[in-house]
């Protein structure tokens, strides 16, 4: 519930300061994502990782190490909807991102193959 308050409190403030479009705004809705899966609430998770992709296609760029996390969280919420072939679209991407960035032994990385290793 805090945790939920302070993030709602920060997204607010970083658009009244920065804007829509600022990359701690994608970065917000990206934990905000987090949250909401974490409850179980995949159609709201969706809603908040497609806003950081949106933000960081246009502030960093679809190959930036970053958005492998915004990716890896798209690819988990649908699952939890129901759909695999989505969820493994999003994992490629995060894996290729994860490994050419990060490596094999990065935790994100890992995370994916894991996700990514029933769905073959």
């Amino acid at each position: 519930e805090k945790g939920r308050e302070a993030l709602d409190k920060a997204l607010s403030s970083f658009l009244k300061s920065l804007g829509e479009e600022h990359a701690r705004v994608g970065e917000t809705h990206k934990l905000l994502g987090d949250l909401e899966l974490a409850e179980g609430h995949a159609e709201a998770a969706l809603e908040h990782y497609e806003r950081c992709r949106s933000i960081g296609l246009k502030t960093l760029g679809a190959e930036h190490p970053e958005m492998a996390d915004c990716y890896a969280g798209l690819g988990f919420a649908c699952l939890k909807k129901g759909s695999e072939a989505e969820a493994r679209g999003w994992w490629l991407r995060a894996k290729s991102l994860f490994l050419n960035s990060l490596g094999p032994s990065h935790p994100g990385t890992m995370a994916v193959v894991e996700a990514l290793a029933p769905l073959r």
